[in-house]
């Protein structure tokens, strides 16, 4: 099949520019803006919720990560605030956030998987490395939202996504759930 000049010299562009951003972590940020981002708003019972995703590092770093999402003796999140900003500094990663004024309530991330998984060194694999809400504000539909802008990337249909429910990483007790109840939870999510 044959490629038309101006096909051509668009790929190359984008080449170019995912060249310069593996070189440079700094150039993400003048490539980013080739994905539009897209934001939804929940009504809950607190107010309204602003779900929005292809968020930028720097948009990460101001606003407040919600209490609901800290660490405590029974679980520790999967990302926290730094590691969720490293992860939108990706090239080709989305980032997507549920915001509560200027904290964030939820996230879930479509990235690169860490290198410790064995999918890793296949190039055309993208992970759900997490999808997490607050626990002041679960049963609200923000993961069903978070998870619906994360699959809405413009080449999801080009890669294998992977999404791995490590069961050490699930917040059993604050969600009041056994392992069963929260198995079927996930499968209900990604179904």
């Amino acid at each position: 099949m044959a490629t038309s000049g101006r096909a051509r010299a668009a790929l190359d562009r984008l080449a170019l520019g995912l060249l310069e951003c593996a070189a440079n972590p700094h150039a993400r940020e003048a490539t980013m803006d080739r994905y539009p981002q897209h934001d939804l708003t929940l009504a809950t019972p607190e107010g309204e919720i602003r779900v929005r995703s292809f968020c930028r590092p720097d948009d990460i770093r101001r606003l407040r990560y919600d209490e609901g999402l800290a660490e405590d003796e029974h679980h520790r999140p999967l990302f926290r605030q730094e590691r969720l900003a490293q992860a939108a500094a990706e090239a080709e990663s989305n980032v997507v956030l549920a915001l509560e004024g200027d904290r964030i309530v939820g996230y879930g991330a479509l990235c690169r998987p860490g290198p410790e998984e064995r999918w890793a060194a296949l190039d055309e694999v993208m992970e759900v490395g997490a999808i997490e809400t607050s626990r002041s504000r679960r049963g609200r539909g923000i993961a069903g939202a978070v998870l619906g802008l994360i699959v809405r990337h413009p080449r999801i249909e080009q890669w294998a996504v992977v999404v791995a429910g490590y069961s050490w990483s699930w917040d059993l007790r604050g969600c009041g759930l056994d392992a069963a109840a929260y198995r079927r939870m996930m499968i209900q999510l990604f179904a």
